[in-house]
Order: structure tokens, then C-alpha cells, then sequence
């Protein structure tokens, strides 16, 4: 399995304090059935001052410290983006951490109560720089919660869906839960990932979170969340997903490019 959003690397924002912990929960994922792991601490949230050069380092420096464990587990670098004016502005100079190779995606993260006004916008604005935004975990966003067609407008609009496990797992309560679920049936969810912080409140729980989705979307399709599409996302391939619909549709899906 590939894991495109974890918070693994020490001491740069919620997620492990020390070299031990980040080690123990690279442990974790390897256990899960995780070859590859994105690391992905916050930037621009206002709380953690993240540089893309500490990201950088702490990617060397946790990759030294599994190939000394003997895990077999390799490590990207990558951020967990919340929209924010000075994204555009970074954008456009070149200073975005992707994900992956042809730096293509990068990993966009709402407020938990709204979707910002001329979201659009700024959607616009960051495609024209060459990069596809992927949306982490709006299933905690209230008022895609409130309005699944919200969501459905912004993968109109070029957006993926990457779906979080704890949201699917219950971590976060039963209104996540729901519309994790609604949005696997309307085919609005096209990655997993663990979003793993710890391994007491948030560790990695990507084999429960697959049998979840697959007991929705099929095993087929919820190993493509984790497996084929986001090994395309790691290429900086075009990925093509399925029309989204807030009912179900009976015919085979078109094909939505993004």
C-alpha cells in the first residue's frame, strides 16, 4: 500500500516528538502493509512554522534512520497545505513541496467549517502554476458535510479526493463516518491514507480503513485508492477518475480527466 499523507517526521508539528516515536510509527505503517509513505507535516495552518528545508532534512534523516532499523519502508517528501493567500504566492515561485515526481500534486487542506469563499479561485490560480490540487480529508469540512454537491463542485473543477482512515474508523465521530461513506457510494473519494500522527490517539490503520471502503466501493476499487491511482499520483501521471454524482448512476461512470 501507498500512503500519501502521515505525519511521521519528528518534532515539526503534531506529529511525533522524537527520532524514537517517528521510527515506532514508520514501524507501524510497515505493519499495515505501507511500502511507501508520503510525509506530509502542516504548512501555513498558522500554528506550525514548517520550512520546506526541514522537510527535506527530516526525510534524510528518517530514511538513515530505517535503512539502520532495517524497514522497509520508503519515505517522500510532502506537506499538508491549508489554504491560505501565501500558498499562491509560493506557488508561483516555485516553492510548493509536491508530492512525488513531475511535481504535479500537492496535498490542499480546508478549514474544518468552511469552504473559503472564491475557493474557485484560488483552485484556478494554483492549476495555472501546473499543479493539481488533491483535497485532504473534506469529510471533516461541515459544510461539505452539510452539502456533498459542494464536493462534487470542486472535483468538477479539477480537484481529487483523498480520504482519511480515521474519519472512516470513527476517530472523529459519526458525522465524518457518514459522509466518508456517501462520498465512496458517489464515487467522490479516489485516495486513502492513513493520516497518521502517533500510535496512541492517530496510528496507522490503513487495513481496517480498506476493508471499510471496500465494504462500500467493492475491494477492487478500494485497492485502487491505495494501490494503482496513487502510485500515479507518486509519477506525476494524469489519473483519470470516475464522474461524480450525488446519486448513484446505474450506467458504467464516464471519465472525468484531471
Amino acid at each position: 500500500m501507498i500512503d500519501l499523507h502521515s505525519h511521521i517526521l519528528p518534532g515539526l508539528d503534531d506529529g511525533p516528538r522524537t527520532m524514537t516515536e517517528s521510527v515506532a510509527l514508520c514501524k507501524a505503517l510497515v505493519a499495515e502493509g505501507v511500502t511507501h509513505a508520503v510525509a506530509t507535516p502542516h504548512m501555513f495552518d498558522g500554528v506550525h512554522d514548517v520550512s520546506c528545508e526541514a522537510v527535506y532534512q527530516g526525510v534524510q534523516d528518517l530514511r538513515s534512520e530505517l535503512k539502520e532499523a532495517g524497514l522497509p519502508l520508503h519515505i517522500l517528501p510532502g506537506a499538508e497545505i491549508r489554504v491560505d493567500p501565501r500558498v499562491l504566492e509560493a506557488a508561483q515561485s516555485g516553492l510548493l513541496i509536491s508530492i512525488g515526481a513531475g511535481e504535479r500534486y500537492v496535498l490542499i487542506e480546508l478549514p474544518t467549517d468552511i469552504v473559503p469563499p472564491r475557493f474557485d479561485w484560488f483552485l484556478f490560480e494554483l492549476q495555472m502554476t501546473g499543479l493539481t490540487p488533491i483535497l485532504t480529508h473534506p469529510e471533516l469540512n461541515a459544510e461539505i458535510q452539510a452539502r456533498l454537491g459542494v464536493l462534487e463542485n470542486l472535483i468538477h473543477l479539477g480537484c481529487l479526493v483523498q480520504m482519511s482512515a480515521p474519519s472512516l474508523l470513527g476517530t472523529f465521530g459519526g458525522r465524518p463516518v457518514a459522509t466518508a461513506r456517501r462520498m465512496l457510494r458517489h464515487g467522490m473519494a479516489h485516495l486513502l491514507s492513513s493520516d497518521c500522527h502517533d500510535l496512541v490517539h492517530r496510528p496507522p490503520r490503513m487495513r481496517a480503513a480498506l476493508a471499510e471502503a471496500a465494504s462500500v466501493v467493492g475491494v477492487a476499487r478500494a485497492e485502487m485508492m491505495v494501490g494503482g491511482r496513487a502510485a500515479a499520483v507518486l509519477a506525476g501521471d494524469r489519473i483519470d477518475v470516475d464522474e461524480p454524482a450525488e446519486e448513484p448512476a446505474p450506467r458504467a461512470p464516464d471519465l472525468l480527466p484531471v
